[in-house]
């Protein structure tokens, strides 16, 4: 993108808020247009793991995924099922 994308006045005043002029906001992946929508930016600025562009490559979700520390409690209430497909036991 260029610099000039990044500059207030190509911005609306709606855009030129503290919360939104954060790094990740600035961020290859931010400058989509549709990560403007109230409901996607409020998504990327609450969740820590969507301020790090690795989290959109394939193979760091897969490494999340199969991670042990990726099985939490609400994971596992998504049903037996789905636990038993993804445990680290089943996949060695």
């Amino acid at each position: 993108m260029a610099p000039s994308v990044l500059s207030p006045s190509s911005l609306s005043p709606g855009i030129v808020s503290p919360s939104v002029l954060s790094p990740a906001i600035l961020s290859p992946f931010a400058l989509n247009p549709s990560i403007f929508s109230p409901s996607a930016l409020g998504a990327l600025v609450a969740s820590p793991f969507a301020l790090s562009p690795s989290f959109f490559s394939p193979s760091y979700i897969a490494l999340v995924v199969f991670s042990p520390s990726a099985f939490s409690p609400s994971f596992n209430s998504t049903g037996k099922g789905v636990t038993v497909l993804f445990s680290p036991s089943v996949g060695s």
